[in-house]
């Protein structure tokens, strides 16, 4: 496969198609099955404590939902960072544990949005009660490559079941739908994004630099990162070309060591090509502040106001 042109939509389509065929494939969608564990309140919202499937994992997660907000609601998917911590995943950005600065799924409920937290693969109640941390991820990673998969599709495949949860909730509005993600979860929301149409505004913090400024620099990522062969046909770049003509904020820090801040400028701007022959500039955004690999104040804001412009 060669690496079609910014303005080369149908060749940007045909890279979808291929690229899901790299990656060995997404899961089959089986109609969705949830149970609802407990309810509380909290604060302005309600917390629903529930469990997924559609038939490969049940997926722990959290649905808030303001309390006195009309419905229905618009809804992001809220996808938490690694970090290393693998004892953690949902309760962070629901502001129950962990950085309050990775609370962004909690300031967005606070906002009025409805927000689903799914814990991902290998992380909170879904790591293993035999293996720690790095190693559980390396062995899902290796099962998954043996049998012609690979870690990214699992975790895409999570996302788009979170998505097809939705349908089962009378107070969101499965026509207004966003993701928003830090670090690792920023790179999942690249790659859903991409991969999923339904996802109608994404933001991704400090997750996506060219995959080549991150080889150059000696970068080490998580296993989710890298799909067997994807270069150099499909980058970050394209990944990002992908998304339009629906909204994306590329939101980054410029002394980011893990996320080069060259690479994201080159991914922004050859997405902006493909943004601009589809006649929509104005989707792409790049918020850039002069810090490290966080999400500050100011990046909360930046993607309060990104929401509120595409999903309101």
């Amino acid at each position: 496969m060669i690496a079609p042109a910014s303005s080369d939509i149908t060749g940007l389509t045909r890279l979808r198609a291929w690229l899901i065929e790299r990656l060995g494939g997404l899961r089959d969608r089986a109609p969705i099955e949830h149970q609802l564990i407990s309810t509380w309140h909290r604060g302005d919202h309600t917390v629903h404590y529930l469990r997924f499937t559609y038939g490969y994992d049940w997926i722990p997660a959290y649905l808030l939902l303001p309390t006195d907000a009309p419905n229905p609601l618009p809804t992001v998917i809220a996808l938490h960072q690694h970090n290393g911590q693998w004892q953690l995943g949902k309760r962070e950005p629901a502001g129950f544990a962990g950085d309050l600065l990775q609370n962004y799924g909690e300031r967005l409920v606070e906002a009025g949005f409805a927000v689903l937290i799914p814990d991902g693969m290998c992380f909170e109640e879904r790591a293993s009660a035999t293996m720690d941390g790095p190693t559980y991820e390396r062995y899902v990673a290796m099962y998954e490559f043996l049998h012609g998969r690979s870690l990214t599709a699992l975790m895409v495949s999570d996302v788009m079941a979170s998505v097809d949860l939705l349908s089962a909730f009378p107070q969101v509005d499965t026509s207004r739908v966003g993701l928003i993600g830090h670090s690792m979860g920023g790179t999942l929301t690249l790659w859903s994004a991409a991969l999923d149409a339904r996802i109608k505004a994404a933001f991704v913090n400090c997750g996506l630099a060219s995959l080549a400024t991150i080889v150059r620099d000696e970068v080490i990522h998580c296993f989710m990162n890298y799909v067997v062969g994807q270069l150099p046909a499909c980058d970050h770049p394209q990944l990002a070309a992908m998304v339009a003509p629906r909204a994306l904020m590329i939101s980054a820090g410029c002394r980011d060591i893990i996320f080069p801040c060259d690479g994201i400028h080159d991914t922004h701007d050859f997405a902006l090509g493909t943004y601009d022959a589809l006649a929509v500039p104005e989707k792409l955004s790049l918020h850039l502040e002069d810090c490290g690999h966080a999400f500050t104040p100011t990046m909360h804001a930046a993607a309060l106001a990104f929401f509120n412009r595409w999903l309101t």
